[in-house]
């Protein structure tokens, strides 16, 4: 319900109404709304933690090549009803619980970065030019992704041409800088 109503127009009662369950059921295992909301966007994030760190993100093929396609399962993944819902959430609830925001962060965001990074440091050393940073390299390319979203998801719908359109050209602008990385 939080991620179709927001956490403001929730009511404790309709939780209890969806979930089948009494009201003073729901009370008794959390003790307010913000214990409950802390409890569901918790789990959601142990849940969803690992959706753009597993192998199959990245594929084979060249640093371009993984690149690209780490890029457009992101960008698929961050484009699904109730991953937009969920971000949405996070950033309007983020001054009421900061301490969400930091984990959403952490176990988003930082993860995605770190896993980018090292999948980026073994391949381009394979390629006998190793990054010199290649966390940098790795913070800006999600940065530019999300951002994108963020930006064009709102704006209009993205299909999977306009994805692909855009990792292409930003993995191009980024194979163009690579002397920097």
């Amino acid at each position: 319900m939080f991620l179709t109503e927001g956490y403001a127009n929730t009511a404790m009662d309709a939780i209890a109404a969806s979930a089948g369950v009494s009201k003073g059921t729901l009370y008794s295992r959390y003790p307010d709304k913000p214990a409950l909301f802390r409890a569901i966007v918790t789990a959601r994030l142990n849940r969803s933690a690992d959706l753009v760190t597993d192998q199959a993100v990245f594929g084979d093929g060249s640093s371009q090549q993984q690149l690209h396609r780490f890029g457009t399962v992101f960008l698929e993944r961050m484009l699904t009803a109730d991953v937009i819902a969920f971000d949405k959430l996070i950033i309007a609830e983020a001054d009421n619980f900061p301490e969400l925001a930091l984990e959403f962060h952490e176990q988003g965001y930082v993860k995605a970065v770190r896993r980018l990074s090292d999948r980026m440091s073994k391949v381009t050393k394979e390629e006998s030019w190793e990054a010199s940073d290649p966390f940098v390299l790795s913070t800006a390319f999600i940065a530019a992704l999300i951002g994108w979203v963020r930006r064009e998801g709102r704006i209009r719908s993205l299909s999977k041409e306009d994805c692909d359109a855009f990792v292409s050209r930003l993995v191009a602008l980024f194979a163009g800088g690579r002397s920097a990385w």
